[in-house]
């Protein structure tokens, strides 16, 4: 390296600088059924969703850490309520999430120490507040 000041006076120095590659760590999560490896589920509004999921790093089960579900809308980042605490339970983190309330398309973001590591998609179904009506009648609300 070499340096010059205001008056025109240049020193110059040199040091060892020694440069190393780490490989990325990957990181996964594995959703259990009913989400399944679709990462995706339809749910009736109102009941409670069993999350179950599996961490991995580097191909290996994370067993320690926060961990917490964000549910947001599609196509949405703004987040739909307070972040719900997963727990771990025989190596895989499980959540009951109320689905009471939420829009009829909805993204749940799994996070490991507040950094986003894996995603479903959630979609409520309205066949449970439809009745079939019977021919000639009126479809009761």
């Amino acid at each position: 390296c070499t340096a010059t000041d205001a008056s025109g006076n240049t020193a110059s120095a040199s040091f060892p600088l020694t440069v190393s590659y780490e490989a990325p760590v990957t990181q996964d999560v594995v959703f259990d059924e009913p989400i399944g490896p679709l990462d995706a589920v339809v749910v009736n509004p109102g009941r409670t969703l069993p999350v179950k999921a599996t961490i991995l790093r580097d191909g290996m089960a994370v067993t320690s850490g926060s961990v917490d579900l964000v549910l947001s809308a599609c196509g949405s980042n703004a987040p739909l309520g307070a972040p719900v605490t997963m727990t771990l339970q025989n190596d895989r983190w499980v959540v009951g999430l109320d689905t009471t309330g939420l829009p009829a398309c909805a993204r749940g973001t799994v996070r490991l120490d507040g950094l986003a590591v894996g995603a479903f998609d959630l979609s409520a179904s309205t066949s449970s507040l439809v009745r079939p009506s019977a021919k000639g009648r009126q479809p009761r609300p």
